[in-house]
């Protein structure tokens, strides 16, 4: 079956490509930046130099956490919406080094729901 002139091989960014997932995969990724900006801040209070991996995802996960960006499923703004977080209030919890909690959702068998360092 050919693709006709009308629809793209590639995918939509903007749609998730797995919906029933989607929440889980939003919590992942808010859980990663988190853990990558606290791993980034431990690195530096030792005045050592800091993994060049490190930096350039630190880097990116606070262009990421500043972005206004809404036109990838996701951008921080639609993993904070799909999980009925206000982005500026994860913003500000990811400069101030605080943590965030998450809804509590149906389902869900892990009994606390803060991202937080593990």
């Amino acid at each position: 079956m050919g693709i006709s002139p009308n629809q793209s091989s590639t995918p939509d960014s903007s749609q998730p490509p797995y919906p029933e997932l989607y929440p889980l995969s939003c919590e992942a990724t808010l859980a990663v930046v988190f853990r990558v900006r606290d791993a980034y801040l431990r690195s530096s209070v030792g005045g050592g130099d800091w993994p060049c991996r490190l930096k350039l995802q630190y880097k990116q996960d606070r262009q990421w956490v500043n972005s206004e960006d809404t036109s990838d499923a996701f951008s921080c703004v639609r993993v904070c919406e799909a999980l009925g977080l206000d982005p500026t209030s994860v913003r500000e919890a990811f400069f101030s080094g605080r943590y965030i909690d998450l809804p509590k959702r149906s389902g869900c068998e892990k009994g606390d729901q803060n991202i937080e360092e593990a």
